[in-house]
């Protein structure tokens, strides 16, 4: 299930807050998909790519929205459209992915404390 090498970087951006408790915990808590076109299975989704790459392709702005740049022991599900990344309830341990956060930053990609 784990991989002494680490994948990413990947972005989780926070719908439901708990930044001081991911922080503090280092484990992102796999829930149902916020988005109405996703399935909604338990899982942890972050997008592919540095902070900067994924700014490019999104409407991210303004220094509300909070994102999480994070590596992580293990690897993303395969299938997944380009620049999506998914670890699944098999690839979670209770119910958590644990992370290595790089950086918290707002829409702007100004630093963030928690």
């Amino acid at each position: 299930m784990t991989d002494p090498r680490t994948f990413g970087p990947f972005v989780h951006t926070l719908n439901k807050g708990g930044l001081r408790e991911i922080v503090t915990s280092g484990k992102l808590r796999g829930t149902p998909a916020s988005n109405h076109l996703a399935n909604d299975h338990l899982a942890v989704r972050a997008y592919a790519g540095s902070f900067e790459h994924q700014k490019r392709n999104k409407n991210w702005s303004g220094r509300i929205s909070r994102h999480i740049e994070f590596v992580s022991h293990v690897a993303p599900r395969p299938g997944l459209p380009p620049g999506y990344a998914e670890w699944t309830d098999e690839q979670l341990i209770d119910g958590h992915l644990r992370i290595q956060i790089l950086r918290v930053l707002d829409g702007e990609g100004s630093i963030v404390t928690p």
